[in-house]
Formats: C-alpha cells, structure tokens, sequence
C-alpha cells in the first residue's frame, strides 16, 4: 500500500508523530510510507527506520512565500500527488488546505483531525479531547482507519556522526564526568516566534550556579545558532559550564544529550529530542498546557503553576497572544525549586546509567 503522511513541522511536533508514523510500518511492513515534511525540520525524520521516503517541501515558501509562489507550489504538489496514486493519506498537520490537497490529488482515503471544523475534504476525521497529548492525537488519526497503536515512545536515530567521547572531549568536557543538560533556547521555527514559552534567561543563570556551586557536575548549556543571543548569560561562568551555543547539528546534539543524567529545558524542540533519546527531563511550562506535551518517556518530570491566573494556559490553535503580565506563569517557577528536580535526579541511586526508560503501554 502507497501512504502518505503531511506533517510539515517543526521538529518537536514531528517527533511527537513518530510513534504515529511506526504504528503505520508495522501495521503494512510491505507497504511504502512517505512523509511531506518542511525543509527545515526533515532532519527529525532523516534517519528513522519506518519511513521510506521523505518528501522535502520548501516550508519557507509555504509560511512566508508570497500568493504567487504559494499558488505555484500548491499546483506542484497537487500534480505530483495525483502522479504518485496513493492509497491514502493521513494529514497530520494543522491547516485542512492539506485536506482539500490530498482531494484534488485524486487521494480517495484521506484521515485527519476535525478540530473546530477543520475536517473537511476527509473521510475519516478525528476529534481529540480536550488536553489530549499531541501523541496520542495522532494515533488518534489512525485510528480512525483502524491502525492499531505500537506504543507512545517517540524515536529518534541520530546514527553515528560522531563518537559521544570525541564530541564531548572537543568541546571542553573532561572524560567521564557527571553531566547536566540545559537547553535555554528553542521555541522558534520557519512559521513563529514563541519567546512567551522560554523559563526567563536569567532563571537558567541562576540554575547553572546553584549546580556548579552545590555538586561536581559539568554543565552542557545547549542551543542552536538561532539562540546565541541568549549566550551572554552564561559568560564569566566556572570551566565547569560549556556553552555549546550553535556547535552542534540536530544529530550531535541528541548524542551529547544522550550522555547527560537529565536535561532542564523549556517546552520546545530540544526537550521533544531529549525525551526521544529516552533521558529524563525537567521541563518548564506556562503559556502551553503540559497535559498537550510533556515527556512522556520514564523519570521525566515537569513544572507548571497556573495557579490564579486566568490567562494560562493562553496558546490557542497555534497561536500566542501578547502576554501582558511578563510570563508570570513561568516567573513563578524559581531556580531553586529547579535545582531540587536536578538535585534528585544527581543522587538517585545508579545515576550513571543512560537516560530513562520508556513508559508502558
């Protein structure tokens, strides 16, 4: 069997679609299965075994492009989905233009999310729930088409670029030392800026002093190119904190965080990839309902006070509003209370072993 699926982006969403995208293999190991993803998160998939093809658009036309260059890529796809003839189709992406894309591709079955009207086109729609993890919406979808589940752990396979020792050991890291992993940055894709879902700089400061000055661990301060303006923070820091701001590609970053006890990390992409390697994770919520996308692999934890403020969660069907309250949400949050997360995780019996283990079905 010919199936597509549309998950265009960004890298934490699709990894939260891998287990979807396993279920699929398995249920037709003979079958082809085919991904349209964004150029800019294909990365997330390059490597996994149950998918066959990835089908590269160029999501920068898709988000910023003008009418015409939209237009034009809209009629390519249409053509080259027709030529392709596939059996069906699971729109895994938030936009039903998809939906209507897959119909004038000739698609006959086509199954998606029916969220506030945005099922038409389908033939198979599903509605989730109200706080329903993103995993288990797009299980949800296959449902629908009477794909059985292969359990909710995400996958990701960074192959082998480079040794864990040889890359630790480039960047600074004496061998065999206790690692901590933050990642400050992420929340930014090709569509948006969502700064509102990063813990405050200033907090991940802090938080790297009280672990440099209460354990011997060294420090691993993640972040993309796109997050160094947030490097200054950690200049002047002890030779114990590593600031790694845009040294590392998706791959390198997932073998680096695959050697930490736990990752401290905000709701974005990074804290998806660590999760995905099965580390433990400390992650930091306000403006977005955990309930929606908190780790789900074994020992991880997270933070979130809504307590008394009516405007949280605020993210609304992709979209954040102006927050007018300087993300109290996640000023309640306080580097202390974090440090006691990492604490426990530093003085849990067998803290050298790697990562966590994956949650049961």
């Amino acid at each position: 069997m010919q199936t597509l699926v549309v998950k265009i982006g960004a890298i934490g969403d699709i990894l939260m679609s891998t287990p979807a995208l396993r279920a699929l293999k398995k249920s037709d190991p003979g079958g082809r299965l085919t991904v349209m993803v964004g150029r800019s998160s294909r990365v997330a998939l390059e490597r996994n075994p149950a998918v066959d093809e990835l089908w590269e658009i160029d999501d920068r036309i898709l988000y910023r492009g003008g009418r015409t260059d939209r237009l034009a890529l809209t009629l390519r796809l249409t053509l080259e989905i027709r030529r392709r003839k596939f059996d069906r189709v699971f729109v895994l992406h938030r936009d039903w233009r998809f939906n209507l894309l897959a119909l004038l591709g000739g698609i006959h079955r086509r199954y998606g999310f029916d969220r506030g009207g945005e099922g038409l086109f389908l033939t198979g729609r599903f509605r989730p729930t109200d706080g329903a993890h993103h995993v288990r919406q797009y299980l949800g979808v296959l449902e629908t088409a009477g794909v059985p589940s292969d359990g909710i752990h995400m996958d990701y396979h960074p192959g082998t670029p480079d040794r864990a020792e040889d890359l630790l050991t480039r960047n600074g890291v004496p061998p065999g030392r206790e690692l901590v992993g933050i990642a400050p940055g992420g929340a930014r894709n090709i569509r948006e800026i969502m700064d509102t879902r990063r813990w405050p700089v200033e907090f991940y400061g802090r938080l790297v002093d009280l672990i440099v000055e209460r354990s011997d661990s060294e420090v691993l301060v993640f972040g993309a190119e796109s997050d160094r303006f947030l490097a200054g923070t950690f200049e002047g820091k002890p030779p114990r904190v590593h600031r790694l701001f845009g040294k590392t590609d998706l791959p390198q970053l997932a073998t680096m965080m695959k050697q930490c006890r736990v990752v401290v990390a905000n709701d974005s992409g990074p804290m998806h990839l660590a999760a995905a390697v099965e580390v433990p994770v400390v992650s930091l919520f306000g403006p977005t309902d955990p309930r929606e996308k908190f780790p789900l692999n074994d020992g991880s934890i997270h933070l979130w006070k809504p307590e008394g403020l009516a405007c949280c969660p605020c993210y609304r069907d992709g979209r954040f509003p102006a927050c007018p309250i300087d993300v109290a949400c996640l000023r309640r949050i306080t580097p202390e209370e974090v440090w006691e997360k990492v604490r426990g995780f530093l003085l849990a019996p067998g803290n050298r072993q790697e990562g966590g283990r994956r949650l049961p079905v």
